[in-house]
């Protein structure tokens, strides 16, 4: 029953941001810095050269987290497509609900901060994350799902 409710609101959620998906457009995302990449090591090289390429050390971000019973308290959705970023970031416990540019603008000095890679440990990752956006570690439910540029998926869950 509760795995039937966790696969509806996903279904839910995945489908608000394909209803909202043009909101979430970035226009104006953050532009590549030259020294980001000697400064960060585990920044893997993106082949291509394109409007959307950014520092991130992944393509895409998402985050979902739940305090005491409540559904999804935190959303954070960041994809980078060759053509197309998207973002968007929602946490209830702090009254924000932003989209695309304003989503990237809130969103970038915390992403640009993380040092983690594929072969972190994933308590590591979920812990650096967690701090990153002054998260207590009291959370019920953490559902993170990275993909990095090579392509490698990764899930973490705590």
């Amino acid at each position: 029953m509760v795995n039937k409710m966790k696969w509806t609101g996903l279904i839910l959620f995945f489908v608000t941001l394909v209803a909202c998906g043009e909101d979430d457009k970035v226009e104006n995302p953050p532009q590549n810095t030259a020294d980001t990449e000697q400064e960060n090591p585990n920044v893997e090289n993106l082949s291509s050269t394109t409007d959307t390429e950014t520092d991130y050390i992944f393509v895409e971000f998402e985050l979902e987290l739940n305090y005491n019973n409540e559904d999804d308290d935190i959303m954070i959705h960041y994809k980078n497509d060759e053509d197309r970023m998207e973002a968007s970031y929602v946490d209830e416990t702090k009254d924000i609900d932003l989209a695309g540019d304003y989503a990237m603008e809130e969103l970038h000095g915390t992403f640009t901060t993380f040092d983690f890679n594929k072969h972190t440990p994933d308590k590591v990752v979920i812990s650096d994350v967690l701090e990153a956006f002054d998260i207590t570690e009291d959370t019920e439910e953490v559902e993170l799902e990275i993909t990095f540029p090579d392509g490698t998926e990764k899930e973490y869950h705590q």
